[in-house]
């Protein structure tokens, strides 16, 4: 696949819902191969989080690209 569509696609499931670039799955595991590979990079990145800790920026974009918690589609928001 080239890269041009590899990228293309992962920008579309972000907003798509259920993100497929999770572990054991082939694009997933490309794609964090390569953020383990530029995780020294990442970790140079002095960002913070809202409440003032170092933010974990391999994290972020690992659960952006894939999801690992909550199902998009059955999601619950509690409105108080």
């Amino acid at each position: 696949m080239p890269l041009k569509a590899f990228a293309a696609e992962l920008v579309r499931e972000t907003f798509e819902g259920n993100q497929s670039f999770v572990e054991s799955t082939p694009k997933g595991d490309v794609f964090l191969k390569f953020l383990k590979r530029i995780n020294p990079l990442l970790k140079k990145i002095n960002a913070k989080t809202y409440d003032g800790k170092k933010a974990d920026i391999f994290d972020i974009l690992k659960n952006t690209a894939g999801n690992y918690d909550i199902d998009d589609y059955n999601a619950v928001l509690k409105l108080e």
